[in-house]
């Protein structure tokens, strides 16, 4: 049996909507920030407002890494990846994300008026701990 871990299995830890820490750089000090994170058709996603601080650090550095917890069977893991994020504007995709996502709903009230800045997240390596072990798999992802 090997140790190692392919991207297919690190990914199958992403949920469609789950909370996971951003962190952006704000000049030479990290920023971090929980959020809701969007795993939908292979992408990973956060959405923000299009004033908020996030959008203005990533307009400034791309450079990201994010963090969520795993809990499997009450036994406890985690999954860092870093990367870079992309700012969106795409009304399909936000019409898209909007439906899947009800902190969209809750916070912005109506897609209608919506400040909605979408932020695609490009990962090029995630580092996971799985839920019970305490050895840390580092997967370097090509696309």
């Amino acid at each position: 049996m090997t140790d190692e871990i392919t991207k297919d299995e690190a990914l199958k830890y992403f949920k469609d909507v789950q909370f996971a820490c951003l962190s952006t750089m704000n000049g030479d000090q990290p920023k971090v920030r929980p959020m809701t994170l969007i795993y939908r058709d292979g992408k990973l996603w956060f959405g923000t407002g299009q004033e908020s601080s996030v959008t203005k650090e990533i307009k400034a550095n791309g450079k990201i890494e994010l963090c969520k917890m795993l809990d499997v069977k009450h036994e406890i893991g985690s999954l860092r990846a870093t990367g870079t994020a992309a700012l969106v504007e795409d009304e399909e995709i936000a019409n898209n994300l909007w439906k899947c996502c009800p902190f969209f709903a809750d916070y912005w009230k109506t897609r209608d008026n919506a400040e909605l800045q979408l932020i695609e997240i490009q990962i090029e390596e995630i580092k996971l701990t799985k839920p019970g072990e305490f050895t840390s798999h580092t997967i370097k992802i090509d696309d």
